[in-house]
């Protein structure tokens, strides 16, 4: 009971552990993997679509043909994965297809250390978004009330795992372009055509000086990464990155929960599409809870006026409230039912491998 005692007290993590113990019972299976290469889709041929069929369907006296009834067979899979449900057998679909038994037991036992790296006890209202879930969670009085989507890094500019709390939010956002952005992504475009940055609100503010002033009033083609000494900003409004309001927990990472004027990629399965900070689906939802938690009715009624105003506010919250950023690539469905996610970022090997080394 000590030892019980020890675990996070939570539902997911004892349904990790169930799960483990079940998959460990189990024989290991014999089907042999597809082997690597290019992508495999309707219409191609060859000895890999062969593979694939053994391992999708079961060995049998297959042709090498990926034909309409293979299609289905891995679209229904990918669904299952909750992969893009595409047809299309590229490396993702491939790295869940040709899992094992020892590989799913090394998944769970990367999940159970993030778990454990969690309080203990969490507290009764909380926000949490899953980054390999692609997903936000609102809690209050230890229940889930909503969820959105969200949208979250490309891999080669990660999502860091932390916990802060949410101090305020901010209407009408300016965004001031961090430097690794302002100097990689945006300068290119200065120098070819400013004016298209300038048309979506852009402004620059030299250093040393007080006033921002137009981008196009700037000789950008001497400009380079040692001697950009400028703070570039765009202004609130309908062509704003972070939308209408952006969510602030201070942190070391400068990530940030916001709005985005693009809704299109909230309509992806998997969205790692942006750099740095998590886009929000239902950003008003969120803000409306917020204010109804600490008892501001009448704040979350004014919200939709204020946001169509466009007037920047900052709204301080009386009640900070913890936001974990996780990253759990096996987590509990609404169903209750354990999905397995794609590892996007690649973390749970290196993980697995410290365990083995400790």
């Amino acid at each position: 009971a000590y030892l019980l005692g020890l675990w996070p007290d939570s539902a997911d993590y004892k349904l990790l552990i169930q799960e483990r113990g079940r998959i460990a019972a189990l024989d290991e299976a014999q089907s042999q993997p597809v082997s690597a290469g290019a992508l495999l889709k309707l219409g191609a041929t060859g000895p890999r679509v062969l593979e694939l069929k053994n391992r999708l369907l079961g060995p049998d006296d297959h042709t090498d043909v990926f034909d309409e009834a293979l299609d289905r067979s891995v679209r229904i899979f990918q669904d299952s994965a909750n992969l893009q449900t595409d047809g299309l057998v590229g490396a993702a679909t491939l790295a869940v297809l040709n899992a094992t038994r020892v590989d799913w037991i090394g998944r769970l036992d990367a999940n159970l250390e993030r778990w454990r790296w969690l309080p203990q006890q969490t507290p009764e209202d909380y926000i949490s978004v899953n980054i390999a879930a692609f997903e936000m969670q609102a809690v209050r009085r230890g229940v889930e009330e909503f969820a959105m989507r969200v949208v979250i890094s490309q891999p080669f500019r990660e999502t860091p795992v932390f916990a802060e709390d949410m101090r305020y939010f901010v209407v009408n956002p300016y965004w001031n372009v961090p430097f690794k952005l302002a100097t990689e992504d945006k300068l290119p475009k200065l120098q070819s055509n400013p004016q298209d940055l300038a048309d979506t609100g852009y402004q620059v503010r030299p250093a040393g000086d007080e006033a921002f002033i137009g981008v196009t009033q700037i000789d950008w083609s001497c400009v380079n990464r040692g001697n950009f000494n400028f703070l570039l900003r765009q202004q609130p409004g309908p062509e704003n990155a972070l939308g209408r309001i952006k969510f602030m927990m201070p942190n070391d990472y400068a990530v940030y929960l916001h709005d985005t004027n693009d809704r299109s990629l909230f309509l992806k399965r998997e969205r790692s599409f942006i750099s740095g900070c998590i886009r929000l689906s239902e950003p008003e939802q969120l803000a409306s809870w917020l204010l109804h938690r600490e008892g501001r009715p009448e704040d979350a009624a004014k919200l939709s006026a204020q946001i169509a105003g466009g007037t920047t506010r900052t709204i301080n919250l009386r009640q900070p409230v913890p936001v974990y950023i996780v990253y759990f690539t096996a987590s509990r469905s609404v169903d209750s039912d354990l999905v397995f996610r794609r590892d996007i970022y690649q973390r749970d090997a290196r993980i697995v491998q410290a365990l083995r080394d400790a």
